[in-house]
Order: C-alpha cells, then sequence, then structure tokens
C-alpha cells in the first residue's frame, strides 16, 4: 500500500509532511514556567528548554486531533516513561 506523500510543497526548510501522524517526543524538559523565564532572562531565540523535570515536551498533534489543533507549534508534554499509540519520534541527521 502506497502513503501518501507530499512531492512539491516542502517547508522553507525542505521538510515534508511534518503534521498529522504522531505527536513527535522532543528533547526538552517540561516546565509551565520555563517561557516567563526565558522572557525574564532575555532568551528570545531557540531556548534550549528546563534544565529539570520529568516530563518532555512532544510537538505536531497525531491523526485523532480536532483540526484547528494540528500546527507546529502546538505542543504538550508526557512523562516519557508512559506510553501512547499516538506519540512518536522523528529521526534526525545534522549535515555539515
Amino acid at each position: 500500500h502506497d502513503g501518501f506523500v507530499t512531492h512539491d510543497n516542502s517547508s522553507p526548510y525542505g521538510a515534508y509532511d511534518m503534521l498529522g501522524n504522531v505527536w513527535e517526543w522532543c528533547h526538552d524538559r517540561y516546565s509551565s514556567s520555563y517561557y516567563q523565564e526565558c522572557y525574564d532572562q532575555g532568551t528570545v531565540a531557540n531556548p534550549s528548554g528546563a534544565s529539570t523535570g520529568n516530563n518532555r515536551i512532544f510537538r505536531g498533534c497525531n491523526w485523532g486531533q480536532i483540526l484547528g489543533y494540528v500546527r507546529c507549534a502546538k505542543r504538550s508534554y508526557f512523562n516519557p516513561n508512559m506510553m501512547d499509540f499516538s506519540v512518536g519520534f522523528r529521526c534526525l541527521r545534522e549535515f555539515k
């Protein structure tokens, strides 16, 4: 069976099909006050995430979400010891 593949509408970074599959784990830890802490410290570009905490961020939504919630900026958090069929990950490769 052939899955849907986008051929001509990549993101500005050249990435395809970023939304609608599963939530994607991020390395960042979750803190309910983290964005305020960044603002207070003047960190405005690419914050690295809280330094402590048990929960991790995941982004992007999944196939079961309401259409208005499906966007790259959508985020939530979950304990990484828990499992759910709607959470996965994306492999990355750094090019030098």
